[in-house]
């Protein structure tokens, strides 16, 4: 858990958070459990560097403020702004460390595919999947193995393995990954390179 060290704010509004980011902090609120809804600021450098880990925004993050004990947060919400890129508003939702919290995590494949290897592509056709744990054992990724897969095979979420502590998370089961035959990978490269040119 990475801490971070913010102040509690009562003066709000526009003109208030120019002045707070000219200073070099952000604006952020924290909320949920059995706490009330606390406006804050702390330094945007510092959640910037506490977000470069693996885990990036699912950091466990413990929260100090006004220089009381670390609270346990995960990030909710991340506002930037679109020209500059710098992170101009945070919300932070407190969680318990013994319960499970529901999150989404980013897919890694890994290994190598028999079908890559013989003019087959490898396509995610899910980037992210949901998953519970405890806010301590969240994961950076959620591994797919696709060593055995040929062209035209699929992997199912239910069908993947999940890790000790990590639960699958899904209504409706869906294809997380899936090995495009040669011919058709091919073919799916034309299409992309011919897209652009009649577009132009």
């Amino acid at each position: 858990m990475k801490n971070l060290t913010a102040s509690s704010r009562e003066k709000t509004g526009k003109g208030n958070n120019r002045r707070l980011r000219a200073e070099g902090e952000m604006p952020a609120v924290i909320y949920g459990g059995e706490g009330e809804a606390i406006s804050l600021s702390l330094s945007s450098h510092a959640l910037t560097r506490a977000l470069r880990g693996e885990n990036r925004r699912n950091t466990l993050i413990g929260l100090e403020i006004d220089g009381a004990d670390a609270q346990p947060v995960l990030l909710r919400e991340l506002q930037a702004d679109p020209v500059t890129r710098d992170l101009v508003h945070a919300d932070f939702i407190r969680v318990d460390l013994k319960t499970a919290v529901a999150i989404k995590v980013p897919v890694e494949m890994t290994g190598k595919a028999k079908g890559a290897l013989l003019g087959g592509r490898m396509r995610m056709v899910r980037r992210v999947v949901d998953i519970s744990c405890l806010p301590e054992n969240i994961p950076a990724s959620f591994p797919v193995e696709i060593s055995d897969m040929d062209g035209g095979d699929s992997i199912r979420y239910s069908a993947c393995p999940s890790a000790d502590g990590i639960t699958k998370v899904f209504r409706n089961d869906y294809v997380v990954v899936q090995c495009v035959k040669g011919r058709e990978a091919r073919q799916e490269d034309a299409d992309e390179t011919a897209e652009p040119a009649a577009e132009a």
